[in-house]
Parts: structure tokens; C-alpha cells; sequence
């Protein structure tokens, strides 16, 4: 009988003292037996890793705790990049400080891992709770329902069933091959689906594996604030590894480029959208009585505006037909 494959589970935090203590104890109650599990600080300025030091210290079970803490603060992509040198496991399944696992997550995912040696990345369900741990309102969670699987081909044409950062999980190779995020990539799940597309599959399940916290610290909640020419150079660098180790042929190569430059486009897009909505909504309520229009008025107004706007240029530019061409 096959050893199930070793498994390191990764919690990143930084600054979540008020969190960190039921993620780290959700990590400890994975059924999952062949497990390491590292708790890693990025030098918080609160308590968070005198939690993480006292859960682990105190921990007797089967599972290998390991907690460090970087010497200094690094950033999300550098801060990654150690948690992924260090690990030992043969899948590395990341979690937020802030976030909640199953029990049951690691199982499920290294199912889907086993059942297809092409699988690279995985990301299961999750739903929202809020700061207090109220639940907010489903995810991607379905009660019944199948894995999707995806490659790059299939994702670049007709688009990916969805995969969440903070329930996904990536075969340690794809960092051995890539190597390094550079510093200034703004986070880290977006480069390993593409790192994965390229080498392998990626799967997509239904099933619940966490719940997702949702507050004003969240970084995906302000994504076009973030360096989106910093990502865009990440994908082009790891397509640039791509091209030289022979692992896309170079139309394969020229297709992705071409996303490459429509996704940047097209997120630069809706950037410049957001911020001209926000300024439109403040001009409007300046310059018009309140008896003629309120601010909810001006809301749904430049969201129409932007939505038809965002669809014309993502039809134009993202297309199937458009992008295999």
C-alpha cells in the first residue's frame, strides 16, 4: 500500500492577534495524519507570534509544529517565499492567520491530489464570516456538486471554475522549478495558478474546506489598488522560465502572452473605472439637489455606466475567439 504523500500546512500571518489563535488551532485539529504544520510570522508588531509559540509549545498530537518568525518584516511574496523554502512536505496547503480550516480540508484536498497525478494546484469551497466569526454569505460552496479540472488550454479559452487562494493548496514542486515570487509581486495565489496551468491541471471542488474571513485588512478586497504591473511582470517571468525549459510549445507561449497583455489591460480597465466612479458619485452629490437625485441615485448610475463600459472592453479584448487567435 502507497504512503500517503507528506504534507506541510502553512499558516502566513502577520498583525492577527484577534484571529490567529482559532486558525492555528484549526490547523492542529486537521485529520490528516502525515502533516507538518508551520505557524509563520512576519515580524508582527503585536502578539500574534507569542499565540502561535504558545499553541505550539503546548501541542502533543501527532502533527510536527514548527512556529518561526521572519527577522524582519518581509511582505506577503517574500514572507511566501521562506514558508515555501522551509517546507517539507510534497503539498504545501496555504492558510490566511485570519482564516478557518476544516478538519477535513487537508484530506480533501490531497483526495484530489492522489487521484490525478497531473494535479498541481487545488482550491476547495469556502464561506464568509465576518470579524465576529458570523457566517456572511455562501462562497463558491455548493451542497452537491463535482470537482472541475482545468488545464491552461481550457482556462485561457473558456475561463477557470474558480479558484479561491485562501482554501488552495500547490505541489511544492512548482517553487523548486519557479523559484522565488519577486518582492514586489502583491500576492502570491495568482502566479501559482498559472505556475500550476503551465505544468500540470488544477482542480476545483465544491466541497467546503474553509471559512473565509472577511474585513477591512483583507488583501484581495482591494485589488485594483494593488501593483497590477508588478503581477503582470510576474507572469511574464515565470512564462520566461516556461520558454526556456521547453514546458509550452511557442504557440502555446504566444497565447499566453497575448492573456497576459488583455488581462492587464483589461484589470487597468476597471481601476481606472473604480476611481472614476468614485469621483463621479462626489461630483454629482456635490452639483445636484438632494430633491433630484441621492447618493444611492448616483451609485446604481456609474454602476451601469461602468458595467456596460467594462463589458464592451472586455468583449472586445477577452473573447474566446479573440484570444486563441
Amino acid at each position: 500500500m502507497t504512503e500517503p504523500p507528506f504534507v506541510t500546512f502553512a499558516i502566513l500571518a502577520y498583525n492577527q492577534e484577534e484571529y490567529i489563535r482559532a486558525a492555528a488551532e484549526a490547523a492542529l485539529a486537521q485529520d490528516y495524519l502525515n502533516l507538518e504544520i508551520i505557524f509563520s510570522d512576519d515580524f508582527s508588531k503585536d502578539a500574534t507570534f507569542n499565540i502561535m509559540q504558545e499553541i505550539a509549545s503546548s501541542y502533543n498530537g501527532a502533527h510536527h509544529v514548527i512556529a518561526r518568525r521572519n527577522p524582519h518584516n518581509l511582505g506577503l511574496s517574500q514572507h511566501f517565499n521562506k514558508v515555501m523554502a522551509q517546507a517539507q512536505g510534497e503539498i504545501v496547503v496555504v492558510a490566511g492567520g485570519d482564516d478557518i480550516s476544516l478538519p477535513n480540508r487537508v484530506s480533501q484536498t490531497v483526495e484530489l491530489f492522489v487521484a490525478d497525478p497531473e494535479a498541481t494546484f487545488v482550491s476547495l469551497g469556502f464561506e464568509e464570516i465576518d470579524q465576529k466569526g458570523d457566517f456572511i454569505q455562501k462562497g463558491n460552496t455548493k451542497t452537491t456538486g463535482l470537482p472541475q479540472r482545468s488545464t491552461l488550454e481550457s482556462t485561457l479559452v473558456a475561463g477557470g471554475p474558480g479558484f479561491h487562494g485562501a482554501s488552495s493548496a500547490y505541489k511544492r514542486m512548482l517553487f523548486d522549478i519557479f523559484g522565488d515570487l519577486d518582492k514586489s509581486c502583491p500576492f502570491e495565489d495568482a502566479p501559482y495558478v498559472l505556475r500550476g496551468l503551465i505544468l500540470g491541471a488544477g482542480w476545483s471542488s465544491p466541497k467546503k474546506g474553509v471559512f473565509y474571513r472577511k474585513h477591512r485588512e483583507n488583501l484581495s478586497s482591494g485589488l485594483y489598488k494593488l501593483n497590477l504591473d508588478a503581477l503582470r511582470n510576474q507572469y511574464e517571468a515565470d512564462l520566461e522560465v516556461a520558454r526556456k525549459n521547453g514546458f509550452l510549445d511557442e504557440r502555446l507561449c504566444l497565447v499566453v502572452e497575448k492573456w497576459i497583455e488583455k488581462w492587464h489591460y483589461y484589470h487597468t480597465l476597471m481601476r481606472n473605472f473604480n476611481e472614476t466612479k468614485s469621483k463621479s458619485i462626489f461630483f454629482l452629490t456635490k452639483i445636484l439637489p438632494s430633491k433630484y437625485i441621492s447618493k444611492i441615485h448616483c451609485w446604481n448610475l456609474c454602476k451601469l455606466a461602468i458595467k456596460n463600459k467594462c463589458k464592451m472592453f472586455f468583449d472586445k479584448f477577452l473573447s474566446r475567439e479573440r484570444l486563441v487567435k
